[in-house]
C-alpha cells in the first residue's frame, strides 16, 4: 500500500467516527487529481493560458479584470456551475450558450468564495486548474480567496492550502512579483512552483519569442530559489491554437490579404484601430484576425513570412510560436511526474497540524501522530525527503563544498528520468546506470563522515545516498 493510500485510509476512519471538513478536504485532494493554481498579478494573461491549457475557451478574457473569483476547473461527467458563497450556501448553473461561464455569475463578488466549473473534458483528468484573480485585486474577499488558494494567507495556511503546484505568470520581474512568490513558497518547495512569462509577443525585438528565452533564462537565474524554471509563452497564440478558435474562413482572409503588398499592411498593422479600418468592407473579419492573432501574429504571417495556407496549416504556426507545446512538457515534467508526491507532501503537512492542534479529539490526533510516524520510514516519504533537501539546496541552505557537487544535488534530487538524474546519456545500459548510482552512493557516505563539510551537507548526505541507493534499484 502506497503512501497516499494509506492517507486516504486514515482519513475515512477518521471520518467514521468525526466530522471534521479538514479530514474531507485533505482526503478529497489525496483522491482527486492535482490542483494546480494560475496565479499572477492583474491582466497577466492568467485565464488565457488556463483556456489554452484545457483546450476550450471557457473562462472570460478580455482586457480588465475578469477573472474577478477564484474559479476551479475540474473534471466530471456532469457539466455545471457551482457558485459557492461566503456564508456557507451554493448555487447551481448550467454552462451559457457556447459553453461559457454565465456573464452574471460574479455580480456580487465580495459575497463569493469560489465558482467550481466541471467539464466533460480529457485535459483535466490528471489536473484541475485554479483559475485566480490577480494578485493586486479590486475586491477584498476575492483577495481573500485568491490568498486562500495560494496557502498566503496564515490564517489559511493552518486549514487546508488548496493548491498542490502553482503556475505564476510573469509579465516582467518586478519586486511585488518576487515578494509573491516568497509569500506563497513559504514552506514549500521551488520544485512545486514553474515561472510562465507571458505576453512574450509585446517585446520590442526582431524575434520576441526568442528574446523572451532568454529573458526567461535570466528570470529563472534570479529565482531560482522560488520556482524550478520559467518557460516564455505567447498567450493569445496558445490560446488560438488550442482552441481551436481557427476557421477555413480565417485562413480565407489571410490569403485575401496577402493580395496586398507588404509594405502596405505594415503600415496598418501599427495599430488594431488602424488594420481594421482599412478595409471598411471586412471590418469584422478583420477584427476576428486581431482577437485571434494579435498585431504581433499579423506582422509575421502577413509582412514578415508572407506565410499562405489552410485553417490546419495556421493552427500549427500558432501553436508553434506560442511555446505552448514546451509549456505542457514542463508542466508533464515538473507537476504530472510528481504529482503524487506534491498531494502526499501537502497532505502530510496538513495532518500534521490538525495532529498537533485542538479541532480533533486527542485519540484522533494520537492516531494521525502513530500513522505519520510509520510513514516516516516508507519510500514514499523519502521522495517527500528529496523533495524539502531540492528546497534547501535552490534557497542556498545546503551549500557542499566543490563546483561539481550543487549541479550534481539539483540533478539527482530533481525530476525526470533515472537517466536523466544520473547524468547518463539516452540508451545507457542497466549497467551503467548501476555503476554510476553506486558510486554516488558511495560518494555522499564519504560526504556525511566528512568533518570539513558543512553540518547541513552533512546532515542531507544520508537523503542523497539512499537516493543513489533507489535509483541503483530501479533497475
Amino acid at each position: 500500500m502506497t503512501a497516499i493510500d494509506r492517507l486516504i485510509e486514515l482519513c475515512s476512519e477518521l471520518l467514521e467516527t468525526e466530522h471534521s471538513p479538514q479530514l474531507a478536504q485533505i482526503r478529497d485532494g489525496l483522491q482527486g487529481p492535482l490542483r494546480v493554481a494560475v496565479a499572477g498579478r492583474l491582466n497577466a494573461g492568467k485565464s488565457t493560458i488556463v483556456n489554452a491549457l484545457i483546450g476550450e475557451r471557457i473562462a472570460p478574457v478580455d482586457n480588465r479584470e475578469c477573472t474577478r473569483l477564484v474559479t476551479w476547473y475540474r473534471y466530471g461527467a456532469q457539466e455545471s456551475v457551482v457558485v459557492e458563497r461566503w456564508d456557507g450556501t451554493t448555487e447551481r448553473l448550467s454552462l451559457a450558450s457556447g459553453r461559457r461561464i454565465p456573464a452574471d455569475v460574479d455580480a456580487d463578488p465580495d459575497g463569493i468564495r469560489r465558482i467550481v466549473v466541471t467539464l466533460s473534458n480529457a485535459a483535466l483528468r490528471a489536473m484541475t486548474l485554479i483559475d485566480t484573480p490577480g494578485t493586486q485585486t479590486t475586491s477584498t474577499e476575492v483577495g481573500r480567496e485568491s490568498e486562500a488558494v495560494l496557502g498566503i494567507d496564515p490564517g489559511s495556511r493552518s486549514a487546508v492550502a488548496e493548491a498542490d503546484a502553482t503556475a505564476y505568470l510573469l509579465t516582467g520581474l518586478r519586486a511585488t512579483d518576487i515578494d509573491n512568490l516568497r509569500k506563497h513558497l513559504r514552506g514549500s518547495s521551488p520544485a512545486t512552483c514553474l515561472g510562465l512569462l507571458s505576453k512574450v509577443d509585446r517585446i520590442q525585438a526582431d524575434d520576441p519569442l526568442a528574446e523572451g528565452r532568454i529573458l526567461a533564462e535570466r528570470f529563472a537565474d534570479q529565482l531560482r530559489g522560488l520556482v524550478w524554471n520559467v518557460e516564455p509563452v505567447i498567450g493569445l497564440a496558445a490560446e488560438t491554437a488550442e482552441c481551436g478558435r481557427i476557421t477555413e474562413g480565417h485562413a480565407q482572409t489571410l490569403r485575401a490579404l496577402l493580395v496586398e503588398p507588404a509594405e502596405v499592411l505594415h503600415r496598418q498593422l501599427l495599430s488594431a484601430d488602424e488594420f481594421e479600418r482599412a478595409g471598411p468592407e471586412s471590418r469584422a473579419a478583420r477584427v476576428a484576425l486581431v482577437e485571434r492573432f494579435g498585431l504581433y501574429g499579423l506582422r509575421r504571417i502577413l509582412v514578415e513570412e508572407r506565410r499562405s495556407g489552410t485553417a490546419a496549416d495556421y493552427v500549427r504556426w500558432a501553436r508553434a510560436v506560442s511555446n505552448i507545446e514546451q509549456v505542457r512538457a514542463t508542466i508533464g515534467e515538473l507537476f504530472g511526474d510528481r504529482a503524487e508526491l506534491m498531494k502526499t507532501t501537502r497532505a502530510i503537512a496538513e495532518l500534521r497540524r490538525l495532529a498537533f492542534g485542538t479541532t480533533l479529539p486527542a485519540a484522533h490526533r494520537d492516531r494521525i501522530r502513530d500513522e505519520l510516524d510509520r510513514l516516516g520510514a516508507s519510500r514514499d516519504v523519502h521522495a517527500i525527503r528529496e523533495l524539502e533537501l531540492l528546497n534547501d539546496v535552490r534557497r542556498g541552505g545546503v551549500r557542499p563544498r566543490g563546483d561539481a557537487l550543487p549541479a550534481e544535488l539539483e540533478r539527482v534530487l530533481g525530476p525526470g528520468t533515472v537517466l536523466d538524474r544520473l547524468g547518463l546519456p539516452a540508451g545507457s545500459d542497466s549497467a551503467a546506470v548501476r555503476s554510476t548510482a553506486r558510486d554516488g552512493a558511495i560518494r555522499w557516505r564519504r560526504i556525511a563522515a566528512d568533518d570539513i563539510e558543512p553540518l547541513g551537507v552533512r546532515r542531507a548526505a544520508p537523503v542523497v545516498e539512499r537516493t543513489y541507493r533507489h535509483l541503483e534499484e530501479a533497475v
